[in-house]
């Protein structure tokens, strides 16, 4: 590939245009000044809220560049396209169709655990520390412990519109099979599709043959600036949530500082 063509894209890059932004960190409202007993929803929100506002910036990044590399496609012949896909563009668009997941999912953790510990504001002496472990923690989890701050609803009904049915559906379920199968391929080929399926009446297989076109770029660009601004949503629902969380602990965390101070 030419550096004339890198050249291209660099200029692309620069005036694109899309419905992008990047979100900010170091935003949450927290007493710097915390009782010990809220050490670990201070060192977790510290965590979380930068990681997710990593990912989110992450996608927004990759996003871009792939409408860069849209507007540099046009008009290439067939080798230099190739060449794009290959060197740029599928490990972009690989790793970007991907993250919506993922961000849906940090979102959900993070929630869970920040939930269950600002729950100590309160439960007070009542509050039990039953929360289970990272590798059991799923969207049921996450419900339970959301349950008590009016934040969470919002949040769930904005995480439910990251990588929806819809969105499974236009990338023709690119993660999971991405993941666990055979995925469609990106920009360039064609892949061979052996459909077997089984009759709810009978119990017999059957079998069906075709192919599937390509994820084009411009159609991964539309869906991945779509999901761009559901998450941009769902941060500004994480965001209340904490402010939320902020507003429960600052009169629990006086009261126990205070308490310290009579000792």
């Amino acid at each position: 590939m030419s550096v004339e063509i890198y050249k291209k894209f660099l200029d692309a890059l620069e005036n694109i245009q899309t419905k992008t932004k990047y979100v900010p960190y170091d935003w949450d409202e927290i007493p710097r000044n915390l009782h010990f007993c809220w050490a670990a929803y201070s060192q977790m929100l510290d965590e979380f809220s930068r990681e997710i506002s990593n990912i989110l910036n992450g996608l927004t990044r990759y996003t871009r560049q792939l409408a860069a590399w849209s507007v540099v496609a046009e008009g290439m012949d067939e080798n230099e396209f190739v060449d794009v896909i290959v060197e740029f563009v599928e490990p972009l668009a690989t790793l970007a169709l991907n993250m919506p997941h993922v961000i849906n999912s940090r979102f959900l953790f993070a929630a869970a655990h920040l939930c269950h510990q600002a729950s100590q504001a309160k439960e007070g002496e009542k509050w039990v520390d039953q929360f289970p472990m990272d590798s059991e923690v799923y969207k049921g989890v996450a419900d339970k412990y959301g349950a008590n701050w009016h934040s969470y609803q919002r949040l769930k009904l904005a995480m439910e519109k990251i990588a929806n049915r819809k969105y499974r559906t236009d990338t023709q379920d690119f993660r999971n099979s991405y993941n666990h199968r055979f995925s469609v391929p990106i920009g360039i080929g064609i892949s061979l599709v052996v459909t077997r399926t089984e009759s709810s009446t009978t119990g017999g297989v059957s079998y069906g043959f075709g192919e599937r076109d390509s994820l084009k770029l411009p159609h991964i660009v539309s869906l991945l600036e779509d999901q761009c601004q559901k998450c941009y949503s769902a941060f500004e629902c994480f965001q209340n949530l904490v402010r939320e969380h902020g507003l429960a602990i600052a009169p629990h965390n006086r009261v126990a500082l205070g308490r310290l101070a009579t000792e």
